[in-house]
C-alpha cells in the first residue's frame, strides 16, 4: 500500500511540473523549476539582443567561440567544471518557413519533437545524439524577422545535468 500511495505521489508530483494545454502543447512554468534555484546559485541574464533572460548558475562560464562557431550562427557558449555546456544559436531562415526548419531539423535526425510554451512563450524542444551524446535543444521562432534562436544543452543523457537543463530551460522568459 506504501508503495503504492509513494508512487501516487510521484505521479501527481511529475503531472504538477508541466500542465498539458488543450491543443497538448506542453506548458513550462519559472514557478515549476523555481526551487531548483536554491540548489544552484546563480543569476538571470540576457541571451544577447533577444529580448530574452535565462537563469545560469553560478558554476557555468563563457568559453571564447571560435571562428567556425560564430560563421555557424552560435554567440555564446556556456561550460562548467563538468563538462556540462549550453550555447546559443541565431539562424536567418531566409525565404524558408517555420515548417521547413522543422523538417530540416527532423531530416538531420531530430528526435522526441515537440511543442512546448516556456513561461508563455511558443517554442520547439527536440533532441540528437552525437556519438552517443544526447543534445537536448529548445528552438524559439521570431516570425518579425523570420529568425531562429537555439538553446543546446550537453550532455542531456548526464542525469546530473538534467536537473540543471530542466532549471535553465525552465527559466527563459521575457526581459522586463
Amino acid at each position: 500500500m506504501k508503495k503504492l500511495f509513494a508512487l501516487m505521489l510521484a505521479l501527481c508530483l511529475l503531472g504538477s511540473c508541466c500542465a498539458v494545454a488543450e491543443e497538448g502543447t506542453k506548458e513550462i512554468s519559472w514557478g515549476d523549476v523555481e526551487a531548483i534555484s536554491a540548489l544552484h546559485e546563480g543569476s538571470f541574464q540576457a541571451i544577447a539582443d533577444t529580448g530574452l533572460i535565462m537563469y545560469v548558475p553560478n558554476s557555468f562560464a563563457a568559453v571564447e567561440l571560435t571562428e567556425e562557431q560564430i560563421a555557424q550562427g552560435n554567440f555564446f557558449l556556456l561550460k562548467d567544471e563538468n563538462n556540462y555546456r549550453v550555447s546559443a544559436m541565431l539562424q536567418s531562415l531566409g525565404t524558408l518557413e517555420l515548417s521547413d526548419f522543422v523538417a530540416e531539423q527532423l531530416k538531420a535526425g531530430a528526435t522526441e519533437m515537440e511543442e512546448v510554451a516556456i513561461n508563455g512563450i511558443s517554442a520547439m524542444s527536440y533532441e540528437f545524439e552525437v556519438n552517443g551524446e544526447k543534445i537536448g535543444c529548445i528552438a524559439f521562432y521570431n516570425n518579425t524577422d523570420n529568425t531562429v534562436l537555439t538553446l543546446s544543452f550537453a550532455p542531456a543523457n548526464d542525469e546530473a545535468y538534467q536537473e540543471i537543463i530542466a532549471l535553465m530551460s525552465g527559466s527563459i522568459q521575457a526581459a522586463e
